[in-house]
């Protein structure tokens, strides 16, 4: 009846826990697999349906995530269905359930033409990153803040069809929270919160 007293025959809690490494940040579901995810570490946990009734174990120890609504199902053509996210190291990752890979080097540092490259990403606002996915279209859109900018005021396409990926920055995309819905006629379409 309360948050912290459970009682049944399939119910109770685990802990999650990593050295240097504090608090769930975001989560993820892949082949039937749930995904918890802590800044510096992905943690896979399997249903077992006898006892223990949850089997968790330490997936990556080296890459997490400290924008949960950049967590995304993404289906790579040639490779399969994958979580994308930004990771805290301010990097694109994704993750097969069992190896993490980073794809957005081409754009990590500065080139000295655009403002928008990856480690300009603002780490004390990694938690108002968020992004879709445009599933017909094959493209992972990353809304986050450059700078000194405390909430989004860029994105990232990135469009997963092309290999390498390819990259593009869009400016003005002052965009708290986004989302692909059903628009009411059938049609997957993005919303978008100022």
């Amino acid at each position: 009846s309360t948050y912290n007293d459970f009682s049944g025959t399939d119910s109770g809690t685990n802990d999650i826990t990593t050295p240097g490494d504090v608090g769930l940040t975001g989560s993820g579901i892949l082949y039937d697999k749930l995904y918890v995810f802590k800044k510096w570490s992905i943690h896979r946990v399997t249903y077992t349906g006898s006892t223990p009734l949850l089997d968790i174990k330490q997936a990556k120890s080296t890459v997490g995530t400290a924008s949960p609504r950049s967590i995304k199902n993404v289906d790579i053509p040639g490779h399969g269905e994958v979580l994308m996210f930004l990771g805290t190291d301010r990097r694109i990752y994704i993750f097969d359930g069992f190896s993490s890979t980073a794809v957005s080097d081409n754009m990590l540092i500065n080139n000295g033409i655009s403002t928008v490259y990856f480690k300009n990403i603002n780490t004390q606002a990694l938690d108002k990153v968020h992004a879709v996915y445009y599933s017909d279209r094959g493209w992972y859109e990353l809304f986050v803040p450059m700078g000194s900018s405390t909430k989004p005021d860029f994105s990232i396409l990135v469009d997963i069809t092309r290999q390498p990926f390819a990259f593009w920055p869009y400016s003005n995309r002052n965009f708290m929270s986004s989302a692909v819905s059903d628009n009411g006629a059938g049609q997957r379409v993005i919303y978008v919160q100022h």
